[in-house]
Formats: structure tokens, C-alpha cells, sequence
């Protein structure tokens, strides 16, 4: 025990650890178990109408990995969608506002992860909502859309607000294109960056 104690004086990370299991088990004997965590909260960014099918393949593999999920969308795919909850960011004509969404994340705290699905075509005003309200970002870009996709990002004044760490490049290949194209700095925008191919690339 004493060797032990003096671990935890001369290692910082092992004295938060040891305090946190502690914490955590005063909690379950006193209050019971430990409440249910948040939803997480994922946004999935399109480049392209084509980039979609991607997303729904990912969603559709949550799904059957037996998560509850609940999609908001700027498009009409996920109506219907066997397992998944879904509303339109659009009704009558108008944008969601800001409360709207509040209250049906409210109600969907039973699901263990919310999606937002939308195009990179975001107003100035919705970006910053979205990336304040989203614990990850998976920004799905073609290859042949790299430089309006960067242009995006870079808009968005990310190591400013510190949004770095939640971002992340999906570059999606053709078959005619197999590679990504150099982008000095990129990660100054982004944590990180991963390919995507439908098929294998031919040797």
C-alpha cells in the first residue's frame, strides 16, 4: 500500500487515475450505479451528393453492431430506415432552429449515438453551431473536390476555436485515382486523415 501511495505521488496520470476508479466507486456505493452517459454525438460532412451512400454503409454497420442511433439530415435518405430515428433539419420550408434541435437531442438520450448528416453547403451562422454541438467530425471528401473542401475548413478559423482535435478526413478515391493529393499544413485543420475505397485498388 505505501509503495503504492508513493506511485501515485511521483506519477501525475497514475494519481488522476487511481483518484478517478476511486471516485467512481465511492459514487456506486453511496448513489448507486452511475448514470447513463450522453449520446455521442457525430457529424458526418459531405463534399458531394455521392458521398452519402458512405455514410449510410458506416451508420447501417453501427446498427448492427447493435447501437441505437438517431440521424438529423438535411436529406430525405434516412426516412424510413429500419432502426434508425430520424428528422429533417428542414420542416416547412425553414431550417431548424437551435432549441428545436436541443429538444429532440433531449429526447433522444436513450440513443447512443446522434448523427448529423449534412452537406458542406452550411451557412455561416449553422457551421460554428454544429461544430460547438458535435463531440466528432468526419468531413468525407472526393478526391476531386479537395481544394473547395480545404477552402471550407480553413474558413472555419479551427485552431482558433480548438476544434482540431474533433475533426477528421475521410478521402474518398475513385478507381481512376487511387491517391490523395498533397495538402501543405493539413493537419493544423485536422487530428486526422484516412481513405476510403469501394474496391481494392488494382495492382
Amino acid at each position: 500500500y505505501e509503495q503504492a501511495m508513493e506511485l501515485t505521488f511521483q506519477h501525475q496520470d497514475l494519481r488522476r487515475l487511481w483518484l478517478k476508479t476511486y471516485a467512481g466507486s465511492l459514487r456506486n456505493l453511496f448513489f448507486g450505479a452511475a448514470p447513463k452517459h450522453a449520446p455521442m454525438m457525430l457529424a458526418l460532412i459531405h463534399e458531394s451528393a455521392a458521398t452519402r451512400r458512405v455514410a449510410q454503409q458506416l451508420v447501417n454497420r453501427l446498427r448492427d453492431m447493435g447501437e441505437q442511433l438517431a440521424v438529423f439530415s438535411d436529406a430525405d435518405d434516412w426516412r424510413g430506415v429500419a432502426g434508425v430515428r430520424f428528422r429533417s433539419l428542414r420542416e416547412d420550408g425553414r431550417d431548424l432552429t437551435s432549441e428545436e434541435i436541443r429538444r429532440q437531442v433531449g429526447q433522444w438520450q436513450d440513443a447512443n449515438r446522434i448523427i448529423f448528416d449534412v452537406h458542406s453547403f452550411l451557412t455561416p451562422e449553422r457551421a460554428p453551431q454544429l461544430m460547438e454541438l458535435v463531440d466528432r467530425v468526419v468531413y468525407f471528401i472526393p478526391v476531386g473536390a479537395a481544394d473547395a473542401a480545404i477552402g471550407r475548413l480553413k474558413m472555419l478559423d479551427i485552431p482558433a476555436r480548438g476544434w482540431r482535435d474533433k475533426i477528421s478526413v475521410a478521402w474518398v478515391l475513385k478507381d481512376d485515382c487511387p491517391v490523395v493529393p498533397a495538402v501543405p499544413n493539413l493537419h493544423e485543420l485536422i487530428c486526422r486523415d484516412f481513405k476510403i475505397a469501394e474496391f481494392p485498388p488494382q495492382l
